[in-house]
């Protein structure tokens, strides 16, 4: 059984305007702001272009991971896979956040930032996804070329931002839910509230 239910009492939360949805700011003395200054892109533009050096043993070789996940298969596991995209396993069910595991953060394979080392695990590889999280809408959070590479789509059960149910139910999901901050979704027995995540979303 299924049940949405919300933690604010709220009836006109003060993040939803006449004029939409605003992020809330990150503290009471903080303002919300729709600018990320020049200093993100300059970032964003030098590392497009100088790339920082990996060292040799810093990722651990997928045939590595897949081994250690089957000799753990009966334990509580969370695998870091690479960006915001960690595989959880809970009770049998697996997790995953923020799937972002192609080669640049872009709707297209032609462009976009390009990783600096592989995900953790290629797609193929991923066990059976139970429950999908998507925090934000930003392309190396929600990578429509892994959402569209998951197999299963329609025993997914996912959880998005306000926003996103279209975008995601374009891309075959069919079990969708669509929270606002500080709602919460009871899915068979596991409980989790939607924390406010603060972030420059478009969505």
């Amino acid at each position: 059984m299924k049940e949405t239910t919300t933690t604010s009492n709220e009836s006109n939360p003060k993040h939803h305007t006449a004029s939409g949805f605003i992020n809330q700011p990150h503290g009471p003395d903080q303002q919300a702001s729709s600018s990320l200054g020049i200093g993100f892109y300059l970032r964003r533009f030098k590392g497009s272009f100088f790339p920082p050096e990996v060292p040799p043993d810093h990722v651990v070789p997928e045939q590595e991971v897949l081994r250690t996940l089957d000799s753990l298969k009966d334990q509580n596991t969370i695998t870091w896979l690479g960006q915001s995209t960690f595989l959880i396993r809970i009770d049998g069910k697996y997790i995953i956040t923020d799937p972002f595991l192609t080669n640049n953060a872009f709707p297209f394979s032609w462009g976009g930032p390009e990783r600096y080392t592989p995900p953790g695990m290629n797609i193929k590889n991923l066990p059976p996804i139970d429950l999908l999280v998507i925090s934000h809408d930003h392309h190396d959070h929600l990578d429509p070329k892994t959402l569209e590479a998951l197999p299963n789509k329609e025993k997914i059960t996912v959880f998005v931002p306000l926003g996103l149910k279209d975008f995601v139910e374009e891309k075959g999901y069919k079990t969708i839910y669509e929270l606002d901050w500080h709602q919460s979704v009871l899915e068979t027995s596991y409980s989790r509230p939607c924390p406010a995540c603060i972030t420059q979303a478009g969505g």
